[in-house]
């Protein structure tokens, strides 16, 4: 990742910014109205505000600290039992493993090595889909390219885009923004499909900024995906001009559908399944901290809130979520760590400042790491249980160099 890569990511956060600034008073009338409702959680009806979310490079190094030496996150409320079909699926466990570039080449997680000829010069960034690979490119004062490429580097095609391509977390289905305006769609390609398809977002409300794509799930936008009740869905939120955001299920077939209305102020996570949704609850920007839950997507009731961690991401199997600092201001994070994600039990956690982590499988965690003093840079990634990480790949001048595939959330 690339300094200018830094620099596109930050767009696109201001991009979305709320058209009238975020004021102390209105988070403060905000935080009140939550502090009002936040007894209400249980039974799903809380609001709250979310920080504006803007990871950059800091220093790295730290310790890990293992699930026997921690105490467990308590939750704010009884934890409550939801009945499922099971979390994930099949092809969750298949997709094991560490995914990162070093600078436009590809090291897949079954080890594969791909060199994807692009101009990257301001950017770079991809997705895994199947046996492919879907690369995002900004050349030198160009636009973002969207490069679908085979495993031994053949181009299969281009398409146009607005932001990077985000997946699904099991290489399944990938997802990008496209068109400005009344235009703006999210186009969504299934792992072999070669055409992707267009999901229009009319029917949202109207937003302080462009609607911006979570996360998409699904095996594809087919028929016979549809058949069988695996057809294609994207999690889109939308901006409000109070400064918060809202998030929708859109389909193909069907008006976009809110999820867990009235119950976050910003959703950061779905669980493979749809059966739980994570996000922000509360703000309190004088003491800088936030406090995040996880709840039953049917009926927004929480099963377990803390205010210890923030930014909930859902494993690839949907068993854990992955968090970082409760605060997050630019400054990069000090910490990740993995919950359970029907109690908020702590699993594990790692010490030490880092620019992003994401998960590399159902019980792997991969982060880059720097020094800011010296920008060394590394890619780690963690087996859950295990006290040291695994070197991928490091550097003592270039951290930048490094990226991590975007799974989704």
């Amino acid at each position: 990742m690339s300094t200018d890569d830094l620099r596109h990511l930050l767009d696109d956060e201001l991009a979305h910014l709320p058209a009238q600034p975020l004021t102390l008073g209105s988070v403060q009338r905000r935080a009140r109205t939550v502090r009002r409702r936040r007894t209400a959680l249980a039974t799903g009806a809380v609001a709250a505000v979310a920080a504006v979310l803007v990871p950059l490079a800091v220093v790295a190094g730290g310790a890990l600290s293992r699930a026997d030496d921690l105490d467990p996150v308590s939750p704010s409320s009884p934890a409550v039992t939801v009945a499922t079909d099971g979390a994930g699926t099949d092809d969750a466990a298949a997709v094991t493993g560490p995914a990162w570039s070093d600078g436009t080449t590809i090291h897949a997680a079954d080890g594969t090595v791909v060199e994807v000829d692009v101009d990257a010069t301001s950017g770079f960034s991809f997705v895994p889909l199947g046996d492919r690979f879907l690369a995002g490119s900004y050349g030198n004062g160009t636009g973002l390219v969207l490069t679908l490429v085979e495993a031994d580097g053949t181009v299969v095609d281009t398409f146009e885009g607005t932001e990077y391509a985000v997946g699904d977390g099991q290489g399944r289905t990938a997802g990008w923004t496209v068109g400005r305006g009344a235009d703006r769609s999210v186009a969504v390609l299934g792992a072999g499909e070669s055409d992707p398809t267009l999901l229009p977002l009319t029917g949202l409300p109207d937003s302080a900024g462009p609607p911006e794509l979570l996360t998409v799930r699904g095996g594809g936008c087919t028929e016979e995906a549809a058949d069988e009740g695996d057809g294609c869905q994207a999690v889109v939120l939308t901006n409000e001009r109070s400064g918060g955001s809202r998030a929708w299920v859109v389909t193909p077939d069907e008006a976009p559908r809110e999820l867990v209305p009235d119950v976050f102020f910003s959703v950061t996570g779905v669980s493979p399944d749809g059966t739980l949704v994570a996000g922000t609850t509360e703000v309190d920007e004088r003491a800088m901290s936030t406090c995040s839950a996880v709840v039953d997507a049917a009926t927004g009731t929480a099963l377990w809130e803390t205010c210890e961690v923030g930014y909930l991401r859902f494993s690839p199997d949907g068993a854990h979520v992955l968090a970082t600092d409760p605060w997050r201001d630019g400054l990069g994070q000090n910490s990740w760590t993995v919950l359970d994600a029907r109690t908020g039990a702590q699993v594990q956690r790692y010490e030490g400042l880092q620019t992003t982590q994401a998960w590399a499988g159902p019980d792997q965690v991969v982060a880059l790491v720097g020094d800011s003093a010296t920008n060394a840079g590394a890619v780690q990634v963690w087996t859950l249980g295990e006290e040291e990480p695994e070197v991928l790949a490091e550097d003592p001048r270039q951290l930048m160099r490094f990226s991590l595939a975007l799974p989704g959330a």
